[in-house]
């Protein structure tokens, strides 16, 4: 069995020596560190993550706070962030939780008791939520925002709707509808999404239809069931804007069983990509966010929190996270 006591041999230097290059501690001269990798190359060794966790106090693990009803994007986020998480050395324990705050600080006391070193919230916390946790837990907590630009998010969303929204208009469209979901753990993004669709119509002086509008949607299923307040056979918006794509669809399966047809009846948008909105027929148009980049930026940020360094990232990274419209053929003009 390879040890680091065997690679420190066979490299000529300490143990301790070994330990610096492989964790990246302490300055150790290029020659050497080059002399240790080659070594470590040779005999293919890899530390287990006890000997890791002794040596430098660190698991290289991150805990993921999730909310119980998880979407497909979400799943899709959560194995991005899985795979960067594996090439940058750390691994992921996902803890689900519900809305209520003690499942939320049950769930974090379960990832403390783990001993992960970095805490990430896929979810929004209040501020009265973060400080009660905050007087429990020692480890690191981050948010689901990019660090200290961490509202870029919101207002990327904001601006990516106002696009989505003025789109339909320019394409002829007034009695505008929208589907957005009542939930304070994702209650961020749902007022983003909101205020971009809202400043939309007031920009274009377009007249809110309140009655083509529903703010309780929860999921796919859900929105087979609220659409129908809105979207009826005799009385209809010619356009609706959704919060995700799951409810996009959801809205479609619906308008398709009282037989409006989408677009030439309804044209509807949505916000995720997920892959199923480039399969069904017709294709959804959606808004489309950078999920890749997301989650690799994400992971620097949970590594940096590990290993106390300072999080930051640039105007020019975060003009690449804004979101797009990708039209397809669920939209037309009128």
């Amino acid at each position: 069995m390879v040890t680091i006591k065997f690679i420190a041999q066979k490299a000529g230097v300490s143990t301790a020596t070994v330990s610096r290059v492989l964790n990246h501690t302490k300055y150790v001269s290029p020659e050497v560190e080059k002399r240790v990798l080659q070594v470590v190359g040779k005999y293919n060794y890899s530390p287990s993550a006890v000997a890791i966790a002794l040596s430098t106090n660190h698991t290289r693990t991150f805990g993921l706070l999730v909310a119980d009803k998880v979407n497909m994007f979400q799943s899709q986020f959560l194995q991005y962030i899985s795979y960067y998480s594996g090439i940058c050395g750390y691994s992921n324990i996902n803890a689900l939780c519900e809305e209520d705050f003690e499942s939320k600080l049950k769930a974090i006391e379960m990832l403390q008791a783990k001993q992960v070193d970095v805490i990430m919230c896929t979810f929004d916390l209040t501020e009265q939520e973060k400080q009660k946790i905050r007087d429990h837990i020692s480890i690191p907590i981050l948010g689901a925002g990019i660090g200290e630009k961490a509202n870029s998010t919101f207002e990327g969303d904001k601006d990516a709707v106002f696009k989505a929204v003025e789109y339909l208009i320019k394409w002829g469209h007034t009695k505008i509808g929208g589907m957005f979901p009542k939930n304070e753990s994702r209650k961020g993004f749902i007022e983003g999404r909101q205020a971009g669709f809202m400043r939309a119509l007031e920009t274009y002086n377009i007249p809110v239809m309140k009655k083509y509008i529903c703010d309780d949607v929860a999921n796919m299923a859900d929105a087979v069931q609220k659409i129908r307040f809105i979207a009826k056979k005799d009385d209809y918006p010619t356009a609706i804007f959704c919060y995700s794509d799951e409810v996009a669809i959801g809205t479609m399966l619906y308008l398709a069983q009282i037989g409006l047809r989408v677009p030439d009846d309804i044209s509807i948008i949505g916000f995720d990509d997920i892959p199923i909105g480039n399969v069904i027929t017709p294709r959804l148009t959606t808004i489309v966010q950078p999920i890749d980049l997301m989650a690799k930026i994400l992971v620097e940020q949970m590594i940096c929190a590990a290993e106390q360094k300072p999080f930051t990232i640039s105007d020019a990274t975060l003009d690449k996270l804004k979101s797009h419209l990708e039209i397809r053929e669920s939209c037309r003009s009128i």
